[in-house]
């Protein structure tokens, strides 16, 4: 039998400010207004069922509650 290996990346490591951000990190900060994340889990973004971007606020729980 032969086999067939798919690899998919998901989430991988890269630049989220400047001009080597990658184009979903361009794309949230410029839908929401966001200000650059300064480090590791600054930048927060939720995306609703039908596609809205949004920067949760400091109740992370209750944000993702709403969305649902």
């Amino acid at each position: 039998m032969n086999a067939v290996v798919v690899v998919v990346v998901v989430v991988a490591k890269g630049f989220v400010n400047g001009s080597k951000a990658r184009a979903s990190w361009v794309l949230m900060k410029a839908q929401t207004g966001a200000a650059d994340p300064t480090w590791n889990f600054k930048g927060k973004f939720l995306v609703s069922k039908q596609g809205v971007i949004s920067v949760p606020n400091a109740d992370l729980m209750a944000s993702v509650a709403a969305l649902m």
